[in-house]
């Protein structure tokens, strides 16, 4: 074979291998599956729970209110007044008044309410608290006896102790010509009439007593 013809085979094998790799391009091209471009998730912003405001609690007043003749005076709502006569105790707005319990308790004890636990009462007078006390208590010696001062108001406090008897706890509270004695019995062995003695002892309540006391405003 001539130097020509041998030159034309090699021409024709390289067109051949050319086309083949043009039609294999091609094909893969046309096979390769297109690839779908992602969008980039947008960030989402967690929101933050906000807690419900919440509903205030009522404020529940625990006391209730006594408008006597020239004064008021506040007790727990736990305590009632009673209707039973409190004249021993003379003035205006004479009120006798115990907790519920103690009435239960003396009511279960002794068949009827009739507790005389703790009271009050108003009284015209230019007497000083002590003056004023020496005439219903009378003179001796008590257990206490002081002057002092409640709610910027002249006052007395005397408590007064007779073994295996009484244990009574006095008040008086004056300003401008008005007294309001107070007095609290805490233990006793003073039974309904015809009944046997028996000692009850309400020094629980003492400390309520007290914050009656102490709530006294004149007008």
């Amino acid at each position: 074979m001539n130097q020509k013809g041998f030159a034309n085979i090699i021409l024709v094998v390289v067109l051949v291998v050319i086309l083949a790799g043009v039609a294999g391009y091609f094909f893969l091209v046309k096979k390769s599956p297109e690839v779908a471009q992602q969008p980039t998730p947008t960030p989402t912003q967690t929101k933050t729970p906000v807690s419900p405001i919440p509903t205030p609690t009522p404020v529940t007043s625990t006391t209730q209110n006594y408008k006597g003749t020239g004064f008021s005076v506040s007790y727990p709502k736990s305590w009632v007044i009673q209707n039973h006569s409190c004249s021993d105790m003379g003035g205006t707005d004479c009120i006798n008044l115990a907790p519920a319990a103690a009435i239960a308790y003396y009511k279960q004890k002794y068949g009827n309410d009739s507790l005389s636990l703790a009271g009050f009462s108003a009284h015209k007078t230019n007497q000083t608290p002590r003056e004023w006390l020496g005439t219903i208590i009378g003179g001796g010696t008590f257990a206490e006896d002081k002057q002092i001062t409640i709610n910027g108001y002249s006052a007395t406090f005397v408590k007064s102790v007779a073994p295996n008897a009484y244990t009574d706890y006095y008040y008086a509270v004056a300003d401008k010509g008005t007294m309001v004695y107070f007095v609290f019995r805490s233990y006793s062995e003073s039974p309904p009439y015809g009944q046997s003695v028996q000692i009850d002892d309400y020094s629980q309540y003492l400390s309520d007593f007290r914050s009656i006391v102490n709530s006294i405003k004149f007008n």
